[in-house]
């Protein structure tokens, strides 16, 4: 039983993974995980990438192309605003649950001003 039920969590999980990794290739200037990625590139492109590479070499693989880091310099400019708009849009939501009523009115005061 145990056996049965690692086994089906684990293929649930790489194909969790696998999907991810699509929809990462398919819109890599919008797609949340490919701009964590380019959060933290010192781990994904640096480390991470270094060990799939020297595994692609020992099985005589191609190594394919990671669309998140293969981006013109165009395309990395918009991902680079879409990124700031989504930690702005956090960060705002962030700092609305944390007020209390008497800040809430200010700040609703001072959206209203913008």
């Amino acid at each position: 039983l145990l056996d049965f039920v690692m086994k089906k969590l684990c293929g649930i999980l790489l194909n969790k993974l696998q999907h991810a990794a699509k929809r990462v290739s398919k819109d890599p200037i919008h797609n949340i995980h490919a701009a964590k990625m380019r959060q933290e590139e010192d781990f994904y492109k640096n480390w991470l990438m270094g060990k799939f590479k020297a595994f692609c070499k020992l099985r005589n693989w191609e190594m394919p192309v990671v669309a998140c880091f293969d981006l013109t310099d165009t395309q990395l400019e918009l991902a680079q605003q879409e990124d700031e708009k989504k930690l702005k849009a956090k960060v705002k939501r962030h700092y609305f649950r944390t007020l209390t009523n008497d800040r809430l009115d200010e700040y609703f005061a001072e959206v209203d001003k913008r």
